[in-house]
Formats: C-alpha cells, sequence, structure tokens
C-alpha cells in the first residue's frame, strides 16, 4: 500500500512539474525565418511593417519599431513568426508586470500566451528589441530618439 501511495505522489509531482513553464527549455537558439511585433496594434497579425531585423552591429539582436499612444492603456504584445511556432514564439517567462522602457526583460522562445504588456508614458515611435545572445532571449523597449 506504501508503494502505491508512492507512485501516486511520484505521479502527482512528475505531472506538476511537466507543466510549469520553468520546466521547459525555452532557450536562445538562432531565427532562421521572419519574426514580427505582434500584439493588439496589429490585431496579433504577422505585418510586414512590423518585422523585426537584425541590428547593425550587434550580432543576435533584432529590432522594429512602432507608433504608440499614450492613452493609458497598456499595449499587449508578443514577437513571433508567422505561425507561432515554439522557438520563435516570443512572450514573458517568469511573470506578467508590465514592461518598463530600457530595462529587458528574459523572455520565453515558446509562450504560447504569456504577452508582455507596455504602457508608454507619451505618444511617439518605440523601438522593440530582441536579444538572442545569452542562455535566454531578452526583451526591451527604447524610445526612438528624435532625429
Amino acid at each position: 500500500m506504501i508503494r502505491l501511495y508512492c507512485f501516486v505522489i511520484f505521479c502527482l509531482l512528475l505531472a506538476g512539474c511537466a507543466s510549469h513553464p520553468s520546466s521547459s527549455i525555452h532557450k536562445s537558439q538562432p531565427i532562421d525565418r521572419p519574426i514580427y511585433l505582434r500584439g493588439v496594434f496589429t490585431w496579433w497579425d504577422a505585418e510586414p511593417q512590423y518585422q523585426l531585423h537584425p541590428v547593425s552591429g550587434k550580432h543576435g539582436v533584432w529590432m522594429t519599431q512602432a507608433q504608440l499612444m499614450a492613452d493609458g492603456r497598456p499595449y499587449e504584445w508578443k514577437i513571433g513568426d508567422k505561425d507561432w511556432n515554439c522557438g520563435t514564439d516570443f512572450g514573458y517567462l517568469l511573470d506578467d508586470k508590465p514592461m518598463i522602457l530600457d530595462k529587458p526583460r528574459k523572455a520565453d522562445s515558446c509562450a504560447e500566451f504569456n504577452s508582455f504588456k507596455f504602457t508608454p508614458e507619451k505618444d511617439g515611435v518605440y523601438q522593440f528589441f530582441l536579444d538572442i545572445n545569452g542562455t535566454y532571449p531578452h526583451v526591451y523597449i527604447k524610445m526612438k530618439p528624435e532625429e
């Protein structure tokens, strides 16, 4: 009987570990297909004007930009390919706290539902970065410098 209880507890622990996002290995890997900034402002579609491109002189760093309005509401967004494939479906890794300008956040490359949130403080063009250097990918947002 004790063996049965031990087996049941073991199975429950194993099932719990398998369903927790941090137990999966969703680490950085090379980008081998077009990826896009996708969110409420694109109706979650992969729009050509929001495709990320490698940043010149910065190996493993990708960027695109978007015009955002500071209306007090958060923008929900992710970075993903056109089909949301695991490996290029970037959302938050650890928590759903809103993004802070210029502060990198770890990303999960297989984040089925974990969209980032960002509330701009002023209207403008914002640059969205994906850095795949290191163990885990990171995302961050910068306000585009005025020309």
